[in-house]
Formats: structure tokens, C-alpha cells, sequence
């Protein structure tokens, strides 16, 4: 279930879907996740996602964030 559920956090980052990536958040914690797994697991590879997505010579997306 957490598998899915986290996939689920990365693609609702990835749209953009603030509503929808807290809910899930939410949820995984009320399932017992820890932060640490919900951070790495979605927080961080949605953004690592965002970042080849919009690495193109031009910006870093990580690098304007930091």
C-alpha cells in the first residue's frame, strides 16, 4: 500500500496538486510512515523528477530552490 500511496505523493508534486500531495502526506503518516521515507521517498524524488525534467542548459531547478 505505501508503495503505491508514495507514487502517488510523487505524481501529485509532479502536477503540481497541493490539496492532493498533502492528503496523501496525511495519509501516509495516519498509516504509520515516518517523515524521513515520505521525505525521501516522495518529497525528494519528485524533485530529483522535476529536476531532468527541467534540466536543459538553461536552469537547475534544485539549484534555483536552494
Amino acid at each position: 500500500m505505501s508503495t503505491e500511496t508514495m507514487e502517488l505523493l510523487v505524481d501529485a508534486l509532479l502536477e503540481g496538486d497541493q490539496v492532493l500531495a498533502v492528503a496523501v502526506a496525511s495519509g501516509l503518516r495516519e498509516a504509520g510512515i515516518d517523515n524521513e521515507s515520505i521525505i525521501v521517498g516522495g518529497i525528494e524524488r519528485a524533485m530529483e523528477l522535476l529536476d531532468a525534467k527541467y534540466t536543459i542548459d538553461q536552469f537547475n531547478l534544485l539549484e534555483i530552490m536552494l
